[in-house]
């Protein structure tokens, strides 16, 4: 994971695509990393990590997709989710699920 990190910094950094990056120093896949940027970059950062995907596929394996992340990319194993400003997006799915269950039940 570490070396997956490294080269996607230099590719937007060679890139100049401003992004933000929430990355655990560990090498369980539960802590996975997190790109943050803005819609208008979007394009941008796809093509950053697509750069380094087609270079070190390898790099890629064993990325499992958590059920939070609903909308893929044109990236194996690359997904994506909007946010609202000031409202996580995690909080936004929580909400949904939890408003599904209700109406189940």
């Amino acid at each position: 994971m570490h070396e997956l990190v490294k080269r996607l910094v230099e590719s937007f950094d060679s890139r100049n695509v401003p992004i933000g990056l929430k990355y655990q120093l560990t090498t369980g896949m539960e802590h996975c990393k997190i790109i943050y940027s803005d819609e208008q970059h979007k394009k941008q950062v796809e093509k950053a990590i697509k750069s380094v995907y087609y270079k070190n596929q390898q790099l890629f394996d064993g990325y499992e997709r958590t059920i939070a992340w609903i909308f893929t990319t044109s990236i194996t194993g690359v997904y994506s989710a909007p946010e609202i400003n000031g409202e996580a997006y995690s909080f936004v799915f929580t909400d949904i699920i939890l408003e599904a269950k209700e109406t189940f039940n």
